[in-house]
């Protein structure tokens, strides 16, 4: 992840949200799907099960879209 401020910015906008200085949570959100994908090379809907016991099942985070378009900008 070269970039995590322009990443939280662009998944704020992705999910409809202005995007924050600080959003600990989506900041959160990211490097946890970070980390799933890149040292247990999990696919967006296996991440997306594996956030269950993290995120509610409405969770903006636990969507595969949204987890891919993460993916795609690690």
């Amino acid at each position: 992840m070269a970039n995590i401020d322009r990443l939280l910015r662009d998944a704020a906008r992705y999910l409809g949200d202005r995007p924050k200085d600080r959003d600990i949570l989506l900041e959160n959100a990211l490097l946890r799907i970070a980390d799933l994908h890149t040292q247990d090379r999990l696919d967006a809907p296996a991440i997306a099960r594996r956030l269950r016991d993290s995120y509610g099942a409405d969770s903006p985070f636990r969507r595969v879209d949204f987890i891919q378009f993460v993916i795609d900008r690690i």
